[in-house]
């Protein structure tokens, strides 16, 4: 009796290790239609931001600091963000992309959480006051292959930015004078 109640112990333990196995397998190798599915939530998620978190401040003069954060797959990815500056002209009555103000941010191989990162710019003293925003491009990549991309511009109240001056501050904006 001890040795069929061992018997089936084992074989138990077997099949659980075999469960766990085969769903640790599909979470590390997911299909095109999981990630596909991953990549959609992670571009729709709210978690998925850009906002100013510095802008001509004591500490940090004539400078503008954009800041991101864009949500894990759920599954091993290579994240970054490219992160550059336009500025409102009054002539075409809109913002324009600065071209030679772009910065690459890479946030590591992650599976899950969400993930912040940022680059301030320092500029000289400008004459007149220049108005800037800031765009974000996110990217995800499995294998070197990109899975997913998308852009936000900067916008304002978002909670929890880390990096802030002052601490908590969150714009769409800033205006270098």
């Amino acid at each position: 009796m001890l040795s069929r109640f061992a018997t089936g112990a084992v074989v138990i333990a077997l099949l659980a290790f075999v469960a766990v196995a085969a769903s640790y397998g599909a979470s590390t190798n997911p299909t095109p239609a999981q990630i596909k599915a991953a990549v959609q939530r992670a571009e729709r998620s709210r978690q998925l931001w850009a906002t100013v978190n510095i802008c001509n401040t004591r500490g940090h003069p004539h400078t503008i600091g954009i800041r991101g954060q864009m949500p894990a797959l759920g599954y091993t990815s290579t994240m970054s963000m490219t992160i550059t500056i336009d500025y409102f002209d009054p002539q075409r009555n809109r913002f324009v992309p600065d071209r030679a103000v772009v910065r690459f941010v890479p946030l590591g191989d992650p599976a899950n959480g969400l993930w912040q990162g940022g680059v301030r710019f320092s500029f000289r003293k400008p004459a007149t006051a220049v108005l800037l925003r800031g765009m974000v491009t996110y990217q995800w990549k499995r294998g070197g292959k990109v899975v997913g991309r998308t852009t936000r511009y900067t916008v304002h109240g978002i909670k929890q930015v880390d990096d802030s001056d002052p601490p908590g501050y969150s714009t769409a904006t800033c205006n270098l004078s």
